[in-house]
């Protein structure tokens, strides 16, 4: 068994008492953050059989044992996203490292750690990370650790052959790092319950073979505003196909937003995208509730872009998929790429540059036969998303026996997706990070 530490918070002692897996100092942990952490170490590691928790002060001494550091809820902080000051990480590539920058810890966390009792986990296992964003020189000297105890948990496939994980290696040897996957969807998605997923499974799977028309032809979530969500929502009202299109989109004065003007005057600079003016018209003078959605019957008050509401996925033919970024860094993946898996949809994706290739190494059919994902390859961000969008349109404009037709063809490799993306999301949890853990735990 491996031990994660964990410490008390304020509150009624017994039973279900307050506590954290970060040690204290490390932000609000009353927050959402950290409640996706919790999610995270239990369903991701602790139900998986080969992890259990137990307080520091409980821990002998002596003993080894592991403190997770959760990527969004103890390295960043606050709706904007801000980095907080320890040294390990940073949002934007050019952004410097202050020398003096370190965590706060106990006598004993630190006296652990330095010995090697401790091996630090820096879990970030829902996406494809970007190793511009993490200062790697400086990790070790900021949690006090010798080389090889501290492990960078990702969400992508980190021993492949593609440059991603070629550079992740390559790094994190050099620095006396682990960098290992940890596909963990299950702590951070919404997933739907077994039984949830295989009632949808029957509908979805009638509705194919029967080959019954749906409601909408396209389904495209999204939430905070960013440039490639702004192009998407304005494309979508402006084209002919708006009125069979299920979208979402946070409201522009939210303030999780990036600035509105801002976002706006980027997106129609750029020359492949000026053509979205009037759709911008539009986002502009319909914006008055939580969320621009243009089916009402839809809650607003819900975050469609981390829930699974498979409801929606039984009568649309495929997703209009937006990543987190749209930046040209190369290929980064979230749980957003892995929801069509569920609804049991081929895709189009607006995202960065390489994604889709991304998800070819993880093994996912990308139905390239009935997509064009040449827009992949694009490495201008705004001519991306325009390609993407040309797609898109592509797509709507089938008639819906064609459709019928294709969803029946390719209902097999559908479920093959959903499979893959089910056993992923189950079983990481005791693979590349079980296998470092416990060869540091008997050294």
């Amino acid at each position: 068994m491996i031990t994660i530490a964990r410490w008390k918070l304020p509150g009624p002692p017994g039973e279900g008492e307050p506590y954290s897996y970060s040690p204290p100092g490390l932000g609000d942990t009353t927050n959402r953050q950290h409640t996706q952490k919790r999610k995270l170490v239990q369903q991701g590691l602790v139900d998986s059989g080969y992890y259990t928790t137990s307080y520091l002060d409980e821990i002998p001494a002596g003993n080894k044992y592991v403190v997770i550091l959760s990527y969004y809820a103890d390295l960043l902080e606050g709706d904007d996203s801000t980095v907080r000051p320890l040294g390990i990480i940073r949002r934007r590539v050019d952004q410097e490292l202050n020398p003096e920058q370190s965590i706060t810890m106990c006598d004993r966390l630190r006296s652990d750690s330095e010995q090697g009792l401790v091996h630090w986990v820096i879990a970030n296992p829902t996406e494809v990370i970007k190793s511009d964003y993490y200062h790697w020189n400086n990790i070790r000297r900021v949690l006090h650790a010798p080389s090889g105890c501290v492990s960078l948990a990702v969400g992508n496939q980190s021993n492949g052959s593609d440059a991603t994980s070629t550079k992740l290696q390559s790094l994190g040897k050099y620095h006396g790092i682990n960098v290992v996957t940890l596909n963990t969807l299950k702590g951070f998605i919404l997933e739907p319950t077994a039984e949830q997923q295989a009632e949808y499974n029957v509908q979805k799977l009638d509705r194919i073979y029967s080959m019954k028309t749906n409601s909408y032809t396209a389904l495209c979530y999204n939430r905070i505003l960013r440039e490639h969500r702004y192009a998407t929502v304005s494309h979508i009202v402006q084209s002919p196909h708006r009125q069979r299109t299920l979208f979402s989109l946070l409201k522009l004065s939210s303030p999780s937003n990036r600035p509105y003007q801002q976002v706006k005057e980027r997106v129609l600079a750029h020359p492949d995208l000026a053509y979205l003016a009037e759709g911008s018209k539009w986002l502009a003078a319909n914006n008055s509730k939580d969320f621009v959605i243009l089916d009402e019957t839809v809650d607003a008050e819900v975050n469609l872009a981390r829930s699974v509401p498979l409801a929606h996925g039984l009568n649309s033919n495929f997703q209009l998929v937006t990543e987190t970024f749209e930046a040209d860094y190369g290929a980064f993946i979230t749980e957003k790429s892995y929801k069509p898996f569920y609804f049991l949809q081929p895709f189009v994706q607006v995202g960065d540059c390489g994604n889709i290739a991304e998800l070819r190494k993880l093994g996912y059919d990308v139905f390239d036969d009935v997509v064009d994902h040449s827009y992949d390859s694009e490495p201008d961000w705004g001519t991306r998303i325009a390609v993407a969008l040309e797609e898109y349109d592509r797509l709507c404009a089938w008639p819906d026996e064609q459709w019928a037709i294709v969803l029946r063809d390719i209902a097999p490799r559908l479920l093959a997706n959903l499979k893959l993306v089910q056993e992923q999301s189950d079983s990481r949890g005791a693979g590349e990070l079980l296998d470092v853990l416990l060869k540091w735990k008997y050294s």
